[in-house]
């Protein structure tokens, strides 16, 4: 008589997916700073960082800021 066949052994579960090394993150927001007659984009987790960093530069008062959106990175 002959043995019966071995059971199929069940396969592996897949791997859990990896994010990508290279995916974009939330960084703070963007915001065009208007000092004088010169714009500057400044990346900023709110507006009074944005106006910080504008006056921190040191090229005189700020006269406008305005939001631009999220800023990302990655």
């Amino acid at each position: 008589a002959e043995a019966a066949p071995a059971p199929a052994e069940a396969a592996p579960p897949p791997a859990p997916a990896e994010a990508p090394a290279s995916r974009a993150t939330v960084a703070g927001y963007g915001y065009k700073v208007t000092i004088g007659d010169q714009e500057f984009v400044v990346v900023a987790a709110d507006i009074a960082e944005a106006a910080r960093r504008a006056l921190d530069a040191g090229r005189g008062e700020v006269s406008s800021i305005e939001i631009l959106g999220r800023a990302i990175t990655g």
